[in-house]
């Protein structure tokens, strides 16, 4: 059957890939910190709040950083570092505050498992999840040629029903 692009549910399905990097080891679990796995990233002047920023807080929407979503999505796909300006967007309150969606919390999630796993998310994916019936047959990249996390998968329709089944099921 077609491919399709599945624009914000690869939010789930980025979300799935941690659960099953932190199974295996790959990640310590959703307590482990953003600077601990994206030093490099860092804005120089940066909030002291970054330093509590989780994992967890990625994966809930629950950041506290100005959201790249919405009104400001353009300006920040249209940057030139896309990890770096998601870490630069200012500090609208704590992290594990209130939700705001964001797609460059998803791609930061996507950053950090590239990472530490050396290789591509669409390909951790398709290695990890392939049991459960789930296939990415494209991704979107980044300039720096990270998965882009929080949308533009290209899925088969079975391998989305797949991937919901399997949150389903817990």
């Amino acid at each position: 059957s077609a491919q399709t692009n599945v624009k914000s549910a690869s939010k789930t399905l980025i979300a799935a890939i941690i659960g099953a990097a932190i199974e295996r080891r790959v990640l310590d679990g959703v307590d482990e910190r953003i600077v601990d796995l994206l030093p490099d990233a860092l804005p120089p002047q940066r909030d002291p709040r970054l330093e509590q920023l989780t994992v967890g807080h990625l994966l809930s929407m629950q950041a506290g950083l100005r959201r790249t979503s919405g009104e400001h999505y353009g300006a920040w796909v249209a940057s030139e570092n896309w990890v770096e300006s998601a870490l630069s967007q200012p500090m609208q309150e704590r992290p594990g505050g209130r939700m705001r969606y964001s797609t460059g919390n998803s791609h930061l999630l996507s950053a950090m498992l590239e990472r530490r796993a050396n290789k591509a998310s669409y390909a951790l994916a398709n290695e990890w999840l392939e049991a459960a019936g789930i296939e990415v047959v494209s991704w979107m990249d980044d300039p720096q040629g990270i998965a882009f996390g929080g949308n533009q998968v290209a899925m088969r329709p079975a391998a989305l029903v797949a991937l919901a089944e399997l949150y389903r099921h817990d």
